[in-house]
C-alpha cells in the first residue's frame, strides 16, 4: 500500500502501472499493487510513482523478482530498495534437481 496518491494522480498513472503490475487498485489516497510479472522498468516505474506521493506520506512494495528479493520503500520524490539476502535452497533440493 503507497499513501498519499490522490485520486487525480492515479488516473495519471493507472495505464502505466496496469501496464507492469497484474492488479493495481486507488481507494482513500492510497494504491495497491500486486504482481507476479517479472519486472524490466522497477526504477522508471518507482520515480513516477514517488513523484505524485504527497509530502508527509509513505508506502512500500516488496519485490520479487528478476532473481531479487527487495523492500522498496516510497516516499515525496524519493525511493530506496532495500535487498533481502538471497535464499540458500536445502542440500536435499539440489540434490533432487539432478545437481
Amino acid at each position: 500500500m503507497i499513501n498519499g496518491i490522490s485520486e487525480k494522480d492515479f488516473e495519471i498513472l493507472k495505464k502505466d502501472l496496469q501496464d507492469n503490475f497484474d492488479k493495481v487498485a486507488w481507494k482513500d489516497d492510497a494504491i495497491s499493487i500486486k504482481s507476479e510479472r517479472k519486472h524490466l522498468r522497477m526504477k522508471s516505474i518507482c520515480t513516477k510513482i514517488s513523484n505524485f506521493i504527497s509530502l508527509g506520506n509513505y508506502g512500500s512494495l516488496l519485490y520479487v523478482g528478476n532473481e531479487k528479493v527487495a523492500c522498496i520503500y516510497l516516499g515525496h520524490k524519493k525511493f530506496e530498495g532495500r535487498m533481502f539476502k538471497e535464499p540458500k535452497p536445502p542440500e536435499w533440493w539440489e540434490a533432487d534437481q539432478g545437481n
